[in-house]
């Protein structure tokens, strides 16, 4: 059985570490090995293995693309399942290497997002790297994501982040997943400005270098009744390779129920360039209602 410890409270939520064991039952992927017809599961609402040989999936388009794209390649050795992968290329000097973004309005009040991402050998992340976002948006001619700096109002967007984190590479090479998250109850940080405001893991897993990992991350908003109140009632959860890493309880997502979650990006932005050309390489990307949980071993699959 899973134990469940008290962790320290971050900005005045109650913050729940699970440590050890893993997801207390198979996922949805256990039926589809190597992620074969997943997509055409009726709780999923979306999934890219990048087979397609591009992202032309993923409706909210490459960020960046004339400078730094985030490429599809066939290189087996860089290849989860299948016989694609997406890259990003990070350039010395540069903080930005391109991302992508998908919208499926008007969303949900819970979903689950499970993908596998790899970092090359000399991976360095300088401090943080914004990685996964689940988001909720009022529409996606908006294109309105939250904005650094600033608290969202609560009927405007919310961000659910999952980050590689190296706190000023106090941790070698990407360091670990954690939460990085802007919500409208959210406290302000550095300058009195509104940054994500992050949840460590209390025994977090170490990212090495050139190792696939399986993360999944879940959001649920908050209720809001018919009266216009609302509830603390919001979750985020994290796992890595199926063992449960942060439970965070008792968060207000919104103040509206017009926002949903309805918005996921693979985003490759650090808060410092790094000091050398690197790549980090994503595949196996699935969105759905149910927990998926890693994926069941395919005939290509590698570990």
């Amino acid at each position: 059985m899973t134990s469940i410890r008290m962790c320290g409270v971050v900005v005045g939520l109650i913050v729940l570490v699970r440590v050890g064991g893993a997801q207390e039952k198979p996922g949805l992927s256990a039926k589809y090995p190597g992620d074969e017809g997943i997509g055409s599961d009726e709780s999923v609402i979306f999934a890219d293995g990048f087979e397609s040989g591009d992202i032309s999936a993923w409706n909210g388009g490459n960020r960046r693309e004339k400078e730094h794209p985030v490429v599809v390649i066939s290189d087996p050795h860089n290849v989860h399942s299948g016989k694609h992968a997406a890259r990003a290329n990070y350039i010395k000097g540069e903080s930005q290497a391109g991302g992508i973004s998908h919208a499926f309005l008007p969303g949900y009040d819970e979903i689950y997002v499970r993908w596998y991402v790899k970092f090359s050998p000399n991976f360095v992340v300088e401090n943080d790297l914004h990685h996964q976002r689940i988001a909720g948006r009022r529409s996606r001619g908006e294109r309105k994501w939250v904005s650094a700096g600033s608290r969202p109002k609560g009927d405007d967007a919310f961000s659910a982040g999952v980050d590689a984190y190296t706190r000023w590479k106090h941790y070698p090479g990407a360091g670990f997943f954690h939460f990085y998250s802007y919500f409208p109850t959210m406290k302000a940080g550095w300058q009195d400005k509104y940054w994500g405001n992050i949840t460590n893991p209390e025994d977090p897993i170490m990212i090495a270098p050139d190792t696939w990992y399986c993360v999944e991350h879940r959001c649920k908003v908050n209720t809001v009744n018919a009266d216009g109140t609302y509830l603390e009632d919001g979750e985020q959860e994290l796992w890595v390779n199926g063992t449960p890493q942060v439970l965070v309880t008792g968060r207000v997502w919104r103040t509206s129920d017009i926002l949903l979650c309805n918005a996921i990006s693979m985003g490759f932005w650090m808060t410092k360039p790094p000091e050398q050309d690197q790549q980090m390489w994503v595949d196996d990307l699935v969105v759905a209602r149910p927990s998926l949980g890693p994926q069941s071993p395919g005939p290509q699959a590698r570990q």
